[in-house]
């Protein structure tokens, strides 16, 4: 790279993946908490010699750059100083300012789901995720949210260390969903097995090594248990459907799995938001034959999208799921990042749901896609009712994941966010992915899965690079 001017790195502003940093006679400690935050979040790079100011920063420069990149590059490939990294040394970048400073850049690859936390000096406790433009450590539920992401055995499919068994169950639940699991014939012969001969088909027992019997799965206990079995096994559980007639912060219904009326199981919370949809949805016209069945489509996206949701909320940190119902739309916000990532989860192919016991009883109902293809039946559907294109994204710390169905019908399907990305990409002879993320306001992982929704619709070209180095054009007329 040549020089690059001092206004341009004077210009720089911090946010969720960009982060400017003094550098003295030493490389900062807090360097290395940036660095895992950005890992355990959607990447970006550090800027060494930079200190960020109200109008412009302030340029000091790095002494001894060679050494210190070398520094860096050692620290970074040393397992007991950062764990779980995805380096390489062309991410270490010496960069010749025109004033004569020279300034480090170093590029965060984003870890995938399966190898976090990124944590430091061999202390998992050491892990962190970014915030706006902060580092902040994370607490001991949302590090064990990370490490049962990379587990090959999730939490929910695992026996319940409680004990619990067929008498802390809800006994109303269960015969509900059997009703269900029978009337959807996912399962052959289901109409001749008993209760437990079907939650044992499912999943719901595991063989237990320690005791050498069956026990029940927590998916099982939390799907179907008793309140008191529910909130002891996971106490931060939250689940909140709201429904607004208008704009404002009040809601006109609401429904959470805490509600006292009911045995606070995932369940019963599913059946009532969706006992409720039923009433509320609206039926938009879509012929197959010459029936209108407009409906049903819309509210099969709308099922599998609510049990796409459950399936892969994270459990731990309280944030839960909140589902938000307005006239032109509905919202599901659930904890934690898409296991597969959102290129993956647009183009389907690959199942990986968070808690995988609890999807499981959702493929017993008929609902749900063994082979991964959720998300975009989803969008088909929304495609078939003519119906704005659905948005799919996360936060940058991937910390949460928001799926967003429009209903109102559009002549051309465009999305507000592919609309902007559309606007930008028309007034520039080509960006990157980075340029985009940024102007939009939104991660690097998102950016990439919104062009790749324009390219499929063949709106946006590329160069044909690989990553690094790509850059995306305007190919079509909008007229």
């Amino acid at each position: 790279m040549g020089k690059v001017s001092i206004a341009d790195l004077a210009a720089l502003k911090e946010n969720e993946q960009i982060e400017l940093k003094r550098c003295g006679e030493k490389i900062p400690l807090s360097f290395y908490e940036t660095y895992s935050a950005m890992a355990n979040g959607s990447g970006g790079d550090i800027y060494l010699g930079i200190t960020e100011g109200e109008e412009e920063n302030v340029i000091s420069g790095v002494e001894n750059a060679p050494q210190k990149k070398k520094q860096l590059a050692n620290a970074l490939s040393n397992k007991t100083k950062i764990a779980n990294v995805s380096f390489q040394d062309s991410d270490i970048e010496i960069i010749d300012a025109d004033n004569g400073k020279k300034i480090i850049r170093v590029h965060v690859e984003p870890v995938p789901m399966d190898a976090r936390p990124v944590y430091l000096d061999g202390d998992p406790g050491k892990a962190y995720k970014r915030v706006a433009e902060g580092d902040k450590k994370l607490d001991e539920n949302e590090i064990s949210a990370l490490i049962n992401d990379a587990s090959k055995t999730k939490y929910d499919q695992r026996p319940n260390s409680l004990d619990f068994d067929e008498q802390d169950l809800d006994e109303a639940a269960i015969t509900l969903f059997i009703d269900l699991v029978k009337a959807a014939s996912k399962i052959p012969f289901a109409g001749s097995l008993s209760s437990k001969e079907l939650l044992t088909r499912i999943g719901a027992y595991v063989y237990d090594k320690s005791t050498r019997e069956l026990k029940l799965t927590n998916a099982a206990v939390l799907f179907l248990g008793k309140s008191y079995a529910v909130n002891s096994l996971c106490p931060s559980l939250w689940m909140d459907y709201q429904e607004k007639r208008d704009a404002g912060l009040r809601f006109d219904t609401r429904i959470t799995i805490k509600d006292i009326s009911n045995e606070t199981n995932i369940f019963h919370f599913y059946y009532r938001v969706l006992s409720r949809l039923k009433e509320v949805l609206p039926s938009p016209f879509y012929l197959e034959g010459e029936t209108n069945v407009g409906w049903r489509v819309l509210f099969e996206a709308v099922r599998e999208a609510l049990a796409n949701a459950i399936s892969n909320v994270e459990l731990f940190t309280g944030q839960g799921l909140t589902i938000i119902k307005t006239p032109d739309g509905i919202s599901f916000t659930n904890a934690g990042g898409l296991l597969t990532g959102l290129e993956q989860a647009r183009r389907g192919g690959i199942s990986a749901p968070r808690n995988p016991g609890l999807f499981s009883f959702f493929l017993a109902m008929g609902i749900s896609d063994h082979g991964g293809y959720g998300i975009p039946n989803i969008f088909e559907s929304m495609r078939k009712l003519n119906m704005s294109e659905p948005e799919l994204s996360e936060s940058a710390s991937r910390d949460l994941t928001r799926l967003s169905l429009s209903f109102i019908r559009v002549s051309r399907q465009f999305s507000p966010l592919q609309k902007r990305a559309i606007a930008f990409l028309s007034s520039s002879e080509g960006m990157s992915s980075k340029e985009i993320a940024d102007h939009l306001g939104i991660s690097m992982e998102t950016a990439r899965t919104l062009l790749l929704s324009l390219m499929e619709k063949g709106i946006v070209s590329d160069n044909g690079k690989p990553r690094k180095g790509k850059l995306y054009f305007l190919s079509s007329s909008l007229d």
